[in-house]
């Protein structure tokens, strides 16, 4: 069961429904391109390395999806970004 944009609470307040590491993963999935899984059941994005489990969190929360690339904000995951970095839009 998928929650609307305008439900979900991870959109309306990140900062109270997503956990500290959470709010890091979906900005560094927003700002880096690329993501290589290191072999340990990590995934490096960046300079910063997260567990496969966090990241599911948010593929699951409606903020990531899964392309053929690796991840990529959904739109309500762009929404959150924003909030997170204090965009208004």
């Amino acid at each position: 069961m998928s929650l609307s944009i305008a439900e979900n609470p991870a959109v309306q307040a990140p900062h109270k429904h997503l956990k500290p590491t959470q709010r890091s993963a979906l900005v560094a999935v927003d700002y880096f391109r690329h993501q290589k899984p290191d072999g340990k059941g990590s995934i490096l994005i960046g300079r910063h390395r997260f567990k496969a489990s966090t990241l599911e969190a948010l593929v699951h929360a409606g903020l990531l999806k899964r392309t053929r690339e690796g991840l990529a904000p959904t739109m309500a995951g762009k929404l959150a970004v924003a909030k997170l970095k204090g965009e208004t839009l």
